[in-house]
């Protein structure tokens, strides 16, 4: 059978006041079926980025969590950060 990669999504968490998506994603090499090596990522996911290269379950999740309303409230904490970090220049 030879080597093999397996990515796997492990879990998600969601963040309470912006919905950002912060996921946990194995990668393992196996050896004829066997796991010679592994690997643990996390990625975050923030409202308004392009999710169209993720799970269908993950793109669905961001759809309903990244309402109008919440995409709002995350520009302008950025909008925010980003005042406060050209203020300190």
């Amino acid at each position: 059978m030879g080597l093999t990669k397996e990515q796997k999504l492990e879990k998600y968490d969601i963040g309470v006041d912006y919905k950002d998506i912060t996921l946990l994603e194995t990668v393992s090499i196996k050896d004829d079926g066997k796991v010679v090596s592994a690997s643990s990522t996390h990625r975050i996911l923030c409202p308004g980025d392009d999710v169209s290269s993720e799970s269908d379950e993950i793109k669905s999740l961001a759809e309903f969590l990244w309402t109008d309303e919440v995409k709002k409230a995350w520009e302008e904490h950025m909008k925010k950060i980003n005042e406060g970090l050209s203020d300190n220049a």
